[in-house]
């Protein structure tokens, strides 16, 4: 039986696979219509929810100055784990769907830390890998960005990570799914065991079985013969930024613009020494009922300072949509 969501519009979480416990955020506009609100949320350990409330700074009205006057609040979500990051076998999984003409923030607090997989005993295979996964449902004249901070994978570490997102005709997503090289400080540059992660973008409709139109995994393992640290070379950070939707398009398309002309000049960086960046962008076309072609944007950072100012002024033209300034507190 269909509820409230459902019933006005919002398409189906895609499938769920696995059997844990499963975290929920529903986010709506308000009665009033001033605001963006969280009609359902609930969380269990390891995972954490925490909903800012419409006065906090984030939302202030010098922070969405840009958007449309009637537009409601965006509403943000900090995503947070006990302990500050996974141990290994820990795994959580989050469901968000986000209504029509709502907006839906998710951020983390800090960087996701993925600890060691090794027991006691070194020559012991390792334990289970810590795992993540979002399920989302975007409904028409929503957005949902989910934008964490990087996750740092540490000495012989496991991860897995799944997202998967269903977008309604007229709805839009921002996603940007960073990786770190790890504890560089402390010798632990791609010293991890394996990260294996995955994102899925479905587009669907309440009474239409979703189909998918983009699928982006990247998989990393340590092994005797190749080691991580010389493939990867100078790179420290790599990610991924993906726009799809109108209320993202105009920007998408500055975007890919703009980084037409700069990735020359990235690889000239490249070539000529320390410190270098690199982002290259390319057009995701989908059909005329989802609205025009969205972006994908593949990037790498000798250093993390690198790659988060490019984030923040990527991101910068989206403050108003948004509702706040990500990356930058």
């Amino acid at each position: 039986m269909a509820d409230a969501l459902e019933e006005c519009g919002c398409p189906p979480l895609p499938a769920r696979h696995g059997g844990d416990v499963e975290a929920l955020l529903d986010v709506s506009v308000s009665g009033d219509g001033r605001a963006c609100e969280a009609s359902r949320c609930r969380f269990t350990y390891p995972l954490k929810l925490l909903v800012l409330p419409h006065n906090a700074s984030l939302a202030s009205p010098q922070r969405y100055a840009s958007q449309a006057p009637t537009a409601p609040r965006p509403l943000w979500c900090f995503v947070a784990t006990y302990g500050g990051g996974l141990l290994a076998g820990d795994s959580t999984a989050l469901a968000v769907r986000v209504a029509p003409g709502a907006t839906a923030v998710l951020a983390t607090q800090a960087s996701t830390k993925v600890y060691h997989a090794r027991t006691a005993d070194p020559t012991a295979p390792l334990r289970a890998a810590a795992a993540a996964t979002t399920r989302a449902a975007v409904a028409r004249g929503g957005l949902l960005a989910l934008l964490p901070e990087p996750v740092v994978c540490f000495r012989d570490a496991l991860y897995r990570q799944r997202q998967a997102v269903v977008l309604a005709p007229g709805a839009s997503l921002v996603t940007l799914d960073w990786l770190a090289s790890g504890r560089a400080a402390r010798g632990e540059a791609w010293a991890f065991a394996g990260y294996d992660a995955c994102t899925t973008l479905w587009l669907g409709g309440p009474d239409a079985p979703p189909t998918p139109l983009f699928i982006d995994a990247v998989r990393l393992a340590a092994s005797p013969a190749a080691p991580l640290p010389p493939r990867m070379g100078p790179c420290h950070v790599t990610g991924t930024l993906l726009l799809v939707g109108p209320r993202v398009a105009g920007h998408a398309a500055a975007l890919l613009a703009d980084l037409a002309a700069f990735t020359p000049l990235c690889l000239a960086r490249c070539r000529a020494g320390p410190p270098f960046f690199f982002a290259a962008g390319a057009a995701l076309e989908v059909p005329s009922a989802w609205g025009p072609p969205g972006i994908v944007v593949r990037f790498a950072a000798e250093g993390m300072e690198e790659a988060r100012a490019w984030v923040v002024a990527a991101l910068a033209p989206l403050w108003g949509e948004l509702g706040g300034r990500p990356y930058t507190l």
